[in-house]
């Protein structure tokens, strides 16, 4: 009997161990399954989520504010300041304060001609100037040569930024001086103002006059004339010392600088286009988050470009009203009388074709590209 009940009994008690291993095992795999759902969940939630929030409302980079300093050599509310602290501004406005820009006229922080050193040395961050103070720029020379580019500073323009948008060489050299173009514009067309009358090419013979640099001086000098490289901070001084006789400078210059005063002449002849241009340094430039940049660009390039043309040539009517309520005399040139200035200018810009096309630029190509374009953007 002992021996036959034994067994029953073992038997008994493997069941029991059985049916106790089998219900953990379920247990655990309950459990299992629970951390598997919960894990999951949020995965799923979370990624249509992040796919589906709009970029509008998608937090910034970071809450950083930028600050950085514009200098530029004209003076203190002349108009080119105004348009500029009107456009930092602006800046200011669509990043919601998160980029500012602090506006330095009047050469404080150096003078012109040292302009692309300071702003590649941090001096400043940002600078309005003139292509012509500085020889690094080869290409965009072609922007000034005398003669070629006759229309208003909004005309102008307009072939200045289709030259930019088909010939990739002008880009590029601001950008090979690491330069971030943020506006590139013209100035009105370059007048002649002088203490003697001068209404035809003959008059330059000897005639000791102001120029703002580039080919326009090779022009100047094959016209007879006596050109003299002067930032425009020296010029009303030099006038009235009789250091030079008269410029050769756009009408958006000539009235801050107020140097329509000294002089008692005017010939109404579109000499040159100035290539006027704010840039930033791409270091500078490239530390902003994207979303900034993007703000940025969406108040400057073109559109700005566009605007600040307006006013040069609104200043421009400005400068013509102060001249002949003080009583001086403008002339406007013949076709005769421009015809007489062609000769020297077509030497300077053959002169300019040959030696950038030394330095391995297509000078040629340039100069046609030019003139197509003030067929397309200048009226007659």
């Amino acid at each position: 009997m002992t021996s036959d009940s034994s067994p029953s009994l073992g038997r008994i008690l493997s069941i029991a161990v059985v049916l106790v291993l089998c219900i953990l095992a379920l247990a655990a795999v309950a459990c299992g399954g629970g951390e598997t759902a919960t894990t999951q969940a949020p995965a799923t939630t979370a990624g249509p989520a992040t796919t589906t929030a709009p970029t509008t409302t998608a937090a910034p980079a970071d809450d950083k504010v930028y600050e950085f300093k514009l200098s530029l050599h004209n003076p203190a509310d002349s108009p080119e300041d105004q348009f500029l602290k009107a456009w930092a501004k602006q800046v200011e406005e669509v990043t919601d304060g998160r980029v500012k820009i602090a506006v330095f006229p009047g050469a404080t922080l150096g003078a012109p001609t040292d302009g692309l050193t300071m702003v590649q040395t941090g001096i400043c961050d940002i600078l309005w100037s003139y292509t012509g103070f500085f020889k690094e720029f080869k290409a965009t020379s072609v922007l000034g040569l005398p003669l070629l580019l006759p229309g208003t500073a909004v005309e102008n323009t307009g072939v200045f930024w289709d030259l930019v948008e088909s010939r990739p060489e002008i880009l590029a050299e601001f950008e090979g001086l690491k330069l971030k173009v943020l506006e590139f514009h013209a100035g009105p067309a370059a007048i002649l103002g002088s203490n003697k009358s001068v209404t035809s090419v003959d008059g330059f013979k000897n005639l000791k006059m102001r120029v703002g640099g580039g080919p326009l001086t090779d022009a100047v000098v094959n016209w007879g004339g006596s050109p003299v490289a002067m930032p425009p901070t020296d010029l009303y001084e030099a006038l009235q010392k009789n250091v030079i006789e008269g410029y050769i400078f756009d009408p958006a210059g000539v009235l801050p600088y107020k140097v329509y005063e000294p002089v008692d002449h005017f010939l109404d002849l579109p000499f040159n286009a100035n290539p006027l241009f704010t840039v930033m340094n791409l270091d500078k430039w490239n530390q902003l988050p994207a979303d900034l940049q993007e703000l940025v660009t969406s108040v400057s390039g073109r559109l700005a470009s566009d605007e600040f043309a307006e006013m040069q040539d609104a200043s421009t009517a400005e400068l013509w009203a102060a001249v002949e309520e003080a009583g001086k005399t403008i002339t406007v040139p013949t076709q005769e009388v421009m015809a007489g200035f062609q000769p020297g200018a077509d030497e300077a810009i053959s002169k300019w074709v040959e030696e950038k096309s030394a330095d391995g630029i297509d000078a040629d190509g340039l100069v046609r590209a030019v003139g197509e374009l003030v067929e397309k953007n200048v009226k007659e």
